[in-house]
């Protein structure tokens, strides 16, 4: 063997020993950090340690003039000087991950803002009166588990009279067995101590629900019309029924019902009153009426007319001072177009068509305009609205002089500037012309009318109305468009004077989710954080070493 190849073997030696020191060293310097990640003193610490010491042998071994080098070196100082920067700078990080720790913040990166607690919510959480808490039956090992702690820990920081526990199922079978939890039904419990309420899982809208739900005494009641063929609160399968959007007022804390003034006219029991008097004359009728608890009632979409008894129920209610939504259809006969006249509420015989372009980038055709708030004054039910309503086969509307005495009607929703409402629409063809209503023109609107205390029946100091020229803008097929449901939902809370409720309800998650179990989360969280910048520093280390030697 000659005396350079031995040389290069000897060198490789070195080499490979100063690489094993490296790690070694990184290793023994590391192991708090897997300490702390993983929780325990346990196999993992001990194996860096010894792993540590066998390569830290294998350099003193393979470099047997380490000490001698060290002490006769001249960049001794500089190796101490290095060894001591090093040491200011672990502490450094050390103190900023301790004020990191102690100041919590979180920044919000996602463009939907899904790690942001909505106006709603915190308007919620800044109004509680009591203490309110919220419990998640989650195991730490349970994929659910971080996503819910994180969702929980930003509930409890917007409202300070909120509070969160995380309970794994198996340590407290007593409350199991108190809340029914049960693996596939709902796992999060808030209470207030006098009434609880459940939500399905953590999104931000299953839970605003709950606290609204436990913390408000009576739900109030959303009445829908019914009996002359109005859009249906039960069909969820059809684009034309209501079923999405009844779902989502329930979700508002209201009570969802339906309402038949014909069937609740007919008494019970196998007696039958005639009205016919002794003489063979008929008696008045009883007048039909619009129940005490209904809060605001909707009329949506009816085909057919209503009775003449039907009409006088609802003018009875307006005049006691009751809050209703007429949601009219395109050149349909029913009978409310007359009550809306009597408010000051015009509808027009016409189809709104809108040629914008914005129309067809987003899908829509030219009888599905886009509606945006009328700029006669603010509006309570528009104050919030951001984003444009989508309606379809739309009518425009007036407000106008005459009517009832003291009603105050204004405009609520217009069209864009470059829709119209086409008054003479043939064979599918629309031609904007001067006896067209030209955009920006209104298709919906709002009437108010002070009830005086002297009014025995009053039920509130106002009466409130407001006038659609649309019903299928809150069907299945379109509620989720745009801001058709925030504008909805915001109208029925002005309706019944529960202003604090107006606001953008929580936004949906886009389809951008990485799902991991909990052993694989903390497989990823050990290599990001350990290994990966373990090996890193320690091949940067045995370069520099390796280097040095050269």
């Amino acid at each position: 063997m000659s005396e350079a190849t031995s040389e290069r073997r000897s060198n490789l030696v070195v080499n490979l020993g100063r690489i094993a020191g490296a790690i070694g060293l990184v290793f023994w310097l590391s192991a708090p950090l897997t300490w702390q990640l993983s929780g325990e003193f346990g196999p993992l610490v001990w194996g860096k340690l010894m792993v540590g010491g066998l390569c830290v042998g294998a350099y003193l071994f393979t470099n047997a003039d380490f000490w001698s080098r060290i002490a006769g070196s001249r960049s001794t100082g500089l190796l101490f000087m290095t060894a001591v920067s090093a040491a200011i700078v672990l502490a450094l990080v050390g103190v900023a991950n301790y004020i990191a720790v102690k100041n919590d913040k979180e920044f919000d990166l996602t463009a939907e803002g899904l790690y942001t607690l909505s106006e709603q919510t915190r308007d919620v959480l800044s109004r509680l009166d009591g203490e309110v808490k919220v419990m998640a039956f989650f195991h730490p090992m349970e994929p659910e588990y971080v996503a819910a702690k994180e969702t929980l820990e930003r509930y409890a920081g917007a409202g300070n009279k909120l509070t969160y526990e995380m309970i794994p199922p198996q340590n407290r079978p007593d409350l199991v067995k108190l809340y029914q939890i049960t693996n596939y039904g709902p796992r999060i419990v808030i209470t207030t101590g006098k009434q609880d309420a459940r939500a399905k899982d953590f999104s931000e809208q299953e839970l605003t629900n709950a606290v609204i739900k436990v913390t408000e005494q009576k739900a109030l009641t959303v009445a829908f019309l019914v009996g002359h063929g109005e859009l249906s609160t039960d069909d969820e399968q059809a684009a034309e029924g209501l079923k999405g959007i009844a779902t989502a007022i329930e979700a508002e804390g209201y009570k969802v019902e339906t309402l038949s003034l014909q069937k609740g006219a007919q008494p019970g029991g196998d007696k039958v009153k005639l009205n016919v008097d002794p003489h063979g004359h008929a008696e008045p009728a009883p007048a039909l009426e619009v129940p005490r608890h209904v809060a605001v009632l909707v009329v949506a979409g009816p085909r057919g007319k209503l009775l003449p008894a039907e009409m006088q129920a609802l003018e009875a209610f307006l005049k006691r001072g009751g809050r209703l939504v007429l949601l009219a259809e395109a050149g349909a006969e029913t009978g409310i177009e007359k009550l809306a006249r009597q408010w000051k509420i015009e509808l027009n015989n016409d189809i709104v068509v809108d040629t914008n372009m914005i129309n067809r980038l987003s899908g829509l055709g030219p009888a599905e305009p886009l509606i945006f708030p009328s700029e006669e004054g603010e509006h309570p039910a528009t104050r919030e609205m951001v984003a444009p309503a989508v309606f379809g086969t739309a009518s425009t509307l007036n407000v106008v002089a005459g009517g009832e005495a003291g009603v105050d009607a204004r405009p609520l929703l217009v069209t864009g500037e470059s829709a119209w409402g086409e008054t003479a629409l043939k064979d599918g063809t629309a031609e904007r012309d001067a006896k067209d209503h030209l955009g920006p023109a209104p298709v919906a609107a709002v009437a108010v009318k002070q009830i005086p205390s002297t009014e025995l029946e009053r039920s509130a100091d106002e009466a409130r109305l407001v006038v659609f020229g649309d019903a299928d803008w809150v069907s299945n097929r379109y509620y989720q468009m745009q801001g058709n449901t925030d504008l909805f939902l915001n109208t029925l809370n002005w309706l019944a004077e529960q202003e604090g409720k107006i606001t953008i309800r929580p936004k949906s998650r886009a389809a951008s989710s990485l799902f991991l179990t909990g052993e694989q989360f903390g497989v990823l969280k050990f290599v990001s954080m350990d290994i990966l910048p373990v090996l890193l520093v320690a091949a940067g280390l045995g370069i520099v070493l390796i280097r040095r030697r050269g």
